[in-house]
C-alpha cells in the first residue's frame, strides 16, 4: 500500500487548488472546465466528492485557522470577549474572511469598549446582515445574549 500512495503521489502530483483535469488549468471564475474539477493528488470532485468525515477535517482545520486569524489581527479580542463573543468574530471570519471582519470597524470598536448591544447594532446595520439571512440573526442574538444559540439536533457535532 505505501509503494502504491507513493507512485499515485508521483504520478498525480499535489494540486492546492481546484483544477481542470483535462488541461491542467487552475479554475477560476468563469473559466470553461473541459475535463472534470480536481483537487489534491487527483480527487474527481464531480464522481468523488468528499465524504462527511473529509468535510469535518476540513471544517476543523478551517475553523482553527479563522480563530488563529482573528488572535493575530484582533490580539485584544480573545482575552477581552467570552468565548460565545468571540466565537461570533471567528463565525464571521470563516463566512467572510479575516479582511471582511476587519471591514466591521464600528462592531470591532464597540466590542473593545465592552458595548456588545452596540457592536450587535453595528452588525444589523451592515450589507452582510442584509445578504447573510438566519445565519446573522443568530450571530447578532449570540453576540447580545452572551449564549449559544440552540442547535438543531440533526446539525450538532
Amino acid at each position: 500500500m505505501i509503494r502504491l500512495l507513493s507512485q499515485l503521489q508521483s504520478q498525480e502530483s499535489y494540486r492546492r487548488f481546484v483544477y481542470d483535469d483535462a488541461t491542467g488549468h487552475e479554475i477560476v471564475p468563469g473559466y470553461t472546465v473541459q475535463g472534470n474539477p480536481t483537487i489534491g493528488y487527483g480527487r474527481n470532485l464531480i464522481a468523488q466528492g468528499i465524504s462527511e468525515e473529509e468535510a469535518r477535517v476540513l471544517l476543523e482545520r478551517d475553523v482553527a485557522r479563522a480563530w488563529h486569524e482573528v488572535r493575530e489581527h484582533l490580539p485584544w479580542a480573545e482575552s477581552q470577549l467570552s468565548v460565545v463573543r468571540f466565537a461570533v468574530l471567528v463565525n464571521m471570519t470563516f463566512n467572510l474572511g479575516i479582511q471582511g471582519l476587519l471591514g466591521f470597524h464600528e462592531m470591532l470598536q464597540a466590542l473593545q469598549q465592552g458595548d456588545y448591544a452596540g457592536a450587535a447594532d453595528a452588525m444589523v446595520q451592515s450589507l452582510w446582515y442584509q445578504q447573510t439571512g438566519e445565519r446573522a440573526r443568530t450571530l447578532v442574538e449570540q453576540m447580545r445574549s452572551n449564549r449559544w444559540p440552540a442547535l438543531p439536533r440533526t446539525t450538532a457535532l
